[in-house]
Formats: structure tokens, sequence, C-alpha cells
């Protein structure tokens, strides 16, 4: 039973009503949007009033047209030496959509676009550059996912290479490639093994995990990684999985690895240190003579 002054709410789909449940006289209803329109096309609801003489009246409501909209969810990403293919997501309305490879965009090749209009329950094929057959985007926006097939060898100088998504008349969005980046910056390429303090190499990467190799490798090491280039560094073990959102970004993190040197006789040859990225890939390498 609905009280005199009880404030009913009535949700039509996108449309909310809400009316306050009154006797004879005037009867204040007001309609809500309560979900965003995402289709290229404006939609309607009707509503229809009915007083208790059997007298009606009609409102219809409209909700404008959404702007046609590319949008790549991953802003960046790496392409490891192990992978052979990469599958890149996001969400449009647009009627066609056309995705270019971009610059040094060499041994790389688009390999299948596909749409999912029900939240990526199903997935179904479309052809690059043509009218998407039934035009969901016109009813609201839907998922795509490319997947890319990568030749690993066409990346060697680490340059950036941009997938680009375009609708058949709007802007652009893009997501950003290259392979994983390890390097040495600031490292002692010769050492006293008179001197007190430890070894320390430092150096810079972006891969999912680190490990070490190299006669260096086989002293004591301790490792450590920075994400605020080096205020601050956390212990780190060697082969384990470095999640951040920088690097997943295409940023960069430092890390330091420190060598006990005192098992080493007075004199000794040069010895290396190699570091390996996550597909096993060494990356960096760096040589360290010493002195008495």
């Amino acid at each position: 039973m609905e009280l005199v002054g009880e404030v009913v709410i009535l949700d039509y789909g996108w449309l909310r009503l809400s009316k306050i449940v009154g006797e004879a006289g005037t009867t204040t209803v007001t309609l809500t949007a309560i979900a965003d329109n995402t289709a290229r096309s404006a939609r309607t609801k009707t509503i229809t009033g009915t007083t208790t003489m059997g007298r009606t009246a009609q409102c219809v409501v409209t909700q404008q047209a959404a702007a046609e909209f590319v949008k790549m969810d991953t802003e960046f990403c790496k392409i490891g030496d192990g992978e052979s293919q990469i599958v890149l997501t996001g969400e449009s309305n647009a009627s066609a959509l056309n995705m270019q490879l971009g610059n040094n965009a060499s041994g790389v090749s688009i390999s299948s676009i596909e749409i999912s209009d029900d939240g990526g329950t199903s997935w179904k094929t479309i052809t690059n550059d043509a009218a998407i057959t039934g035009d969901p985007g016109s009813l609201e926006k839907y998922k795509f996912r490319v997947t890319l097939s990568v030749n690993n060898f066409a990346f060697s100088t680490g340059n950036y290479v941009y997938l680009t998504a375009r609708g058949a008349d709007i802007g652009v969005d893009e997501t950003g490639m290259h392979l994983p980046e390890t390097s040495f910056f600031n490292s002692e390429e010769e050492y006293s093994l008179s001197d007190s303090d430890p070894l320390t190499i430092i150096g810079t990467s972006d891969s999912a995990s680190l490990t070490l190799g190299g006669s260096l490798a086989t002293l004591s090491c301790t490792m450590y990684i920075s994400f605020d280039s080096g205020a601050t560094w956390t212990s780190y073990t060697a082969g384990t999985a470095i999640s951040n959102d920088s690097i997943n970004k295409g940023g960069h993190y430092l890390f330091k690895v420190v060598v006990d040197t005192s098992s080493l006789p007075a004199e000794t040859a040069d010895m290396t240190l190699n570091v390996y990225d996550n597909t096993g890939t060494m990356r960096a390498s760096e040589d360290v003579s010493f002195t008495e």
C-alpha cells in the first residue's frame, strides 16, 4: 500500500521516475537519467500519466547521442623477446575501426580485429577500415580487441611503435610499444680490492623481472630496486616478478647490485656481471677490473 506523501521510485532502463504519492491535486514527477548514453544515436522514453478520471498525458524524454569515440585500454606495452603476438583491447561506438601501425612498424602486422557487443561474452571478427555489420555503436558502445603478430628481431633498436585506432570521422587513440630495456649507467669499471666499501653497480630497467649471471654473480650479491629515482631502495630477490604502475606505462626503475668482494684473492682477473630480463634474454653486461 502506498502512503500519502511517500516517494515512489520507478526505473525504466536508463530513466528513473520519482513521484510523491498524494491525494487529489497536483503531483510532482521527477525524471532522471541514471545511465550515460554511449551510443551515437539519441534515445527516447515516453512517459504516460493517467488520472483517476481516466485522463492521460504524455511526456517524451530524449537523451542526446554521445560523440563518436575510440578508447584504447592500454597506453603502453612492452614486447618481450619470447612473444610472437600481442592482444590489445579498447572500446568504441564508431561505425568502423581503422587500425594503423605507426613509425618503425617493420616486423609487426595486424592479425585480426574483433568486437563484442555483449560485454566480452562473444566476439566476431571485423574487417579493418570497413563498416561494421549491424553498426552496434549506433545503439551502444562495444568492446574491441586487436591481435598483433610480432617479429621479435625487428625491435633490436628498441624504438617505439604505435598502433593507432581511428573511427570513420573521429580523432585518434593509440598504444605505444617497445622492447624491454636494461642498461648500466652508474657503474664502477675499476674497483680497488683494498677499498672497505663493497662493489656497487647501478642500472636502469623496465623488465618484469631481473636475474644475474656472469663471473661476478658467483660472488655474494645483494639486489635492490627503486621506483623514485634512488630516493628509497627496496631489497629485491633475483627472478621475482616486478609489478608497478610506472613500468606498466613504459617507465623505468633503478636497480642496484652490491657485490661482496671479500673472498677475492689479492690478484684477480677482470670479472663480468650480466643482467637478464623476464624472457631470459641478456639485456646488460658490465666488465669490472680489479686493482690491489
